[in-house]
């Protein structure tokens, strides 16, 4: 129960994790240019 106040994400932390992991690729990819 990491986020007893989010109801709307029924995966909490996995789907936490993949929305940072999409964040950091696309700095990522934006700082490649």
């Amino acid at each position: 129960m990491a986020f007893p106040g989010r109801r709307d994400a029924p995966d909490g932390p996995d789907f936490t994790v993949l929305k940072r992991l999409a964040r950091d690729q696309l700095i990522y990819l934006l700082e490649q240019v």
